[in-house]
C-alpha cells in the first residue's frame, strides 16, 4: 500500500503544481518567464465538481465514511498518535477552540494589541 501511495502524492504533487503554479502564472524557476506579476511566488486553482455527474451524493458520502473509519484503523506514522487524512484534525481542533477559545501567544496578543491601538479598537481579551 504504502509505495502505491508514494508515487499517487508525487503525481498528485505534480498536478498541484502544473495547475495552482504554472496554470496561475508561477513558473518553476524564480527566474522563469511567464509571470504576471513580479515577486509573485504562490498560485492556486479551485476546482468546484458536481459530485451527482459521477455517483450519486449519498454513495460518494458512504465512500468518504468508509475511507475515514479504514484510515483511523491504520498504523500512524512514527511520531503521530493517530492515522488521519487531510483536513480531520483541523476540523477537531475547530471543535475544540469554538468552545475553549483560539490559543493565543504572549507575543501574538502584543502585536495584536499594537495594531488595535493603531486603529483604535478595543480587544475580546
Amino acid at each position: 500500500l504504502a509505495p502505491g501511495l508514494v508515487f499517487r502524492s508525487m503525481g498528485l504533487g505534480f498536478m498541484c503544481q502544473a495547475l495552482g503554479g504554472f496554470l496561475a502564472g508561477v513558473p518553476a524557476a524564480p527566474s522563469g518567464g511567464g509571470k504576471s506579476f513580479n515577486g509573485a511566488n504562490q498560485g492556486s486553482l479551485i476546482i468546484a465538481l458536481d459530485i451527482s455527474r459521477f455517483i450519486s451524493p449519498a454513495a460518494f458520502k458512504g465512500e468518504m465514511d468508509a475511507y475515514m473509519r479504514m484510515t483511523r484503523t491504520m498504523q500512524p506514522m512514527p511520531g503521530y498518535d493517530q492515522a488521519t487524512l487531510p483536513g480531520v484534525l483541523e476540523a477537531q481542533r475547530e471543535r475544540d477552540w469554538t468552545i475553549s477559545g483560539i490559543p493565543v501567544s504572549r507575543e501574538h496578543k502584543a502585536d495584536l494589541a499594537a495594531a488595535a491601538a493603531e486603529f483604535g479598537l478595543e480587544l475580546p481579551f
